[in-house]
């Protein structure tokens, strides 16, 4: 019997309702995802080649670290969370609670409804483009060749302090963003 299987045979079910709260998937532990060769589910959302995940600061390419979606199912590696898998909608409860609590007073649809995730198109690592966290999840980013921006987020010069050149993170309200 390998150490796995004897960690996993000491787990019953009192154990599971804290171990699966704990939990916060991501795309690269999803059983659709080969991350090596980029194959998520994604795939069939957006074209990593032009359209690609991004942290709104620093790092431009987050391609295995994004928050899980709606299609999403452990991988068979990851034992404990595959055998007692209980559906999206049952984890995404729990995220929810979670990750988005009561945020100053809003309940936690209004601070999803707020919650935007970053991507960078055709290689600009200049320009960030928002979507809500809600098409992520649901699938619903594109519509034809169009993404479902709300919010463009770029550095722009500011004023020169001390001889050091210092710039400002302006975000502006913007619509749909044509993919070319």
């Amino acid at each position: 019997m390998e150490e796995w299987e004897k960690n996993l045979a000491k787990y019953d079910e009192s154990n599971l309702e804290e171990d699966l709260n704990s939990r916060h998937y991501k795309c690269s532990d999803c059983r659709f995802c080969n991350i090596c060769n980029y194959k998520c589910p994604c795939d069939k959302r957006i074209d990593h080649q032009k359209i690609r995940f991004a942290l709104p600061w620093f790092k431009s390419y987050q391609g295995d670290e994004f928050p899980a979606c709606k299609e999403f199912q452990p991988n068979e590696w990851q034992r404990w969370d595959y055998k007692y898998w209980r559906g999206w909608e049952d984890y995404f409860e729990r995220y929810k609670k979670e990750h988005f609590g009561y945020y100053k007073g809003d309940i936690p649809e209004k601070q999803i409804e707020k919650t935007l995730l970053w991507f960078v198109l055709n290689g600009n690592k200049k320009i960030r483009y928002g979507v809500k966290y809600m098409d992520w999840v649901n699938g619903t980013l594109m519509e034809g060749n169009k993404l479902k921006t709300v919010k463009k987020m770029y550095c722009k010069k500011d004023k020169i302090d001390l001889g050091i050149q210092l710039y400002k993170i302006v975000y502006e309200d913007i619509g749909y963003t044509e993919i070319k």
